[in-house]
């Protein structure tokens, strides 16, 4: 059965990154960036980390799972929390952006706040509790400063810099961040309690309507 997967994408402004669905006929929604695993990705955050550069030219580290969801279908959706760095919209290249009936794809970021959280139309709505329990309890923190060996960008401008390619890029092409696991001193200095807290949680299973496309 298909796995997905999708990132709560924290950036250091205090926001998360989600993409706004507009389509004729149904209230605007909002879902987290990720899709379907594929048979060429070596693990599930190198599925993750595929997504994102192909959804938002995005590059993110210090991912860690968050939640595990089943649809009525068998299909696990896997959620990371993930940093975000750098990304640009405009150089997205999925596949989904080339389909004319589909709609709209708006890239927002939303503050990390009880009240900007619970005023979306997030999908699925399990995840958006999550977070919402999350962000109450203080474990949902906004990461510190983009990695010292990667360069501080406006968003998305362009990539960190090339170290040899990687797993599915060309000679030449920048490579990705390695995924790495969120560290409390790297989070959230002043309150590593509120991460250990997060980190001890183990991804939960919980059943929830297939997310429209």
């Amino acid at each position: 059965m298909k796995e997905r997967v999708r990132a709560i994408l924290l950036t250091t402004d205090g926001t998360m990154l989600v993409i706004n669905r507009i389509r004729p006929g149904i209230p605007p929604y909002q879902v987290l960036v990720g899709g379907g695993v594929e048979s060429q990705d070596a693990d599930l955050e190198g599925a993750l980390l595929r997504e994102i550069h192909e959804e938002i030219a995005g590059e993110a580290v210090n991912l860690h799972p968050f939640r595990q969801l089943e649809n009525d279908k068998g299909e696990t959706e896997h959620f990371y929390l993930a940093r975000i760095g750098v990304w640009n919209f405009d150089d997205r290249t999925g596949p989904e952006f080339a389909c004319d009936d589909r709609g709209e794809y708006l890239l927002e970021e939303v503050p990390l706040t009880v009240e900007a959280v619970d005023a979306l139309n997030l999908m699925p709505p399990q995840l958006k509790d999550a977070l919402l329990d999350a962000i109450r309890a203080g474990s949902l923190t906004v990461p510190v400063a983009w990695p010292a060996e990667y360069p501080s960008l406006p968003h998305g401008r362009q990539p960190p810099p090339s170290s040899g390619p990687t797993r599915g890029s060309s000679p030449g092409s920048p490579s990705r961040p390695p995924a790495v696991g969120l560290r409390p001193s790297e989070v959230v200095p002043h309150r590593p309690d509120m991460v250990e807290a997060l980190l001890r949680t183990g991804p939960t299973l919980e059943a929830w309507p297939p997310i429209p496309c």
